[in-house]
């Protein structure tokens, strides 16, 4: 699409008009966990390959649904490719996170590159080129919890990794950089965005401060050269 798109290469703006629905998911009535908003959408989120789906509802759980990105549907409606092979479930398997807090933001993280199927490239002081990451091993979630955490989550496993705890309010909103660097930004109602590496085990980079208001957006350009807060 050029400089300045808001849309990757690959997407056919001309083609966007004739979309249709592809699936709708219900939030669950009967819930221990259900909070003061009740069964509402807060916040989804699509991992950067586009083989998970995440949301919560208004309370403290975040379902992971595993995602046929060949034939745009969940992996529960056709666990097949376009050749008709079954796709690998046991990598890929819908979760339930607890996080135990209200959850009011998400961001999947993934030291792949949003722009490139392979990875990020490095050149080894031979001169010989790897790919440093693997998008099947390394995708992480992020939730932005009601008391300003931020908790990680293997994807595959569930498993929590680490917690960021600088903010101290509402995560508003969150987003990795799409150049594969694993750095997170996140926009609290504390008045601040702050800047994580996540490579560093969430080491903090760098506290923006707003003069007034707190910030609802945070969000980076598509070459991850430049970071805007709304």
């Amino acid at each position: 699409m050029g400089p300045g798109s808001p849309f990757p290469d690959y997407v056919k703006t001309n083609e966007i008009e004739r979309t249709s629905l592809l699936h709708r998911f219900r939030a669950p009535r009967a819930s221990q966990f259900v909070h003061k908003a009740g069964c509402e959408s807060w916040t989804t989120a699509w991992a950067p390959d586009s083989s998970y789906l995440a949301w919560s509802s208004g309370n403290r759980i975040v379902r992971l649904i595993p995602w046929n990105r060949y034939k745009n549907k969940p992996v529960a409606e056709d666990d097949e490719d376009p050749d008709g092979h079954v796709l690998d479930l046991e990598a890929r398997r819908p979760l339930e996170i607890d996080t135990s807090e209200l959850v009011w933001a998400l961001a999947f993280g993934s030291s792949t590159c949003h722009h490139s199927q392979y990875g990020r490239q490095e050149t080894r002081p031979d001169g010989s080129v790897r790919y440093r990451f693997n998008v099947a091993k390394d995708l992480i979630l992020a939730t932005g919890l009601a008391r300003g955490r931020i908790r990680l989550w293997d994807v595959l496993t569930g498993r929590q990794l680490f917690e960021l705890c600088d903010h101290l309010d509402v995560i508003r909103d969150m987003q990795f950089s799409p150049d594969g660097s694993m750095r997170l930004a996140s926009a609290s109602r504390d008045g601040t965005i702050k800047m994580w590496d996540i490579e560093e085990n969430g080491n903090m980079i760098k506290t923006l401060r707003r003069t007034s208001k707190w910030p609802y957006n945070c969000g980076f350009s598509p070459d991850a050269e430049r970071l805007c807060g709304v």
